[in-house]
């Protein structure tokens, strides 16, 4: 998902293991977030389109689909530490923005726990995959 920026040091990778149930719930937020971000508020979160259709693409790649049912599947993604910030403002906007009378709808089947599990999840992983390197 990395999209490499020409530093001097190049961006240091890890693998973020990702649940069945947290795939679905990425898989759903990234898409409600691509329909709303360009006419609710653009400016208040800054998410790139390219960047959300790339993550768009890891998150809906991976499903196993038998006689018209779509279960998705746990995967891993190699991400920097850029990445996951990028997943955390995705899912922070799409739980601001389903707290908005003005957007009609939210993700279907994510209630504020479930917001709070993966930004939780997302903050520990970067900890773990990042955080934790830096002291040793």
């Amino acid at each position: 998902m990395t999209e490499g920026k020409n530093n001097s040091s190049p961006t240091q990778l890890a693998e973020l293991v990702v649940s069945a149930e947290r795939h679905q719930r990425l898989h759903d937020i990234v898409l409600y977030v691509k329909a709303l971000h360009h006419c609710i508020d653009p400016e208040m979160y800054r998410i790139s389109l390219k960047k959300l259709e790339e993550l768009e693409w890891c998150v809906e790649g991976v499903e196993y689909v038998s006689e018209g049912c779509h279960e998705h599947l746990g995967f891993t993604m190699k991400v920097s530490w850029e990445d996951l910030w990028f997943l955390e403002t995705v899912v922070s906007a799409a739980d601001t923005y389903s707290h908005r009378a003005s957007t009609g709808w939210r993700v279907e089947g994510i209630t504020d726990q479930g917001y709070d599990d993966l930004l939780k999840w997302l903050a520990r992983s970067e900890g773990e995959l990042f955080r934790s390197k830096l002291k040793t």
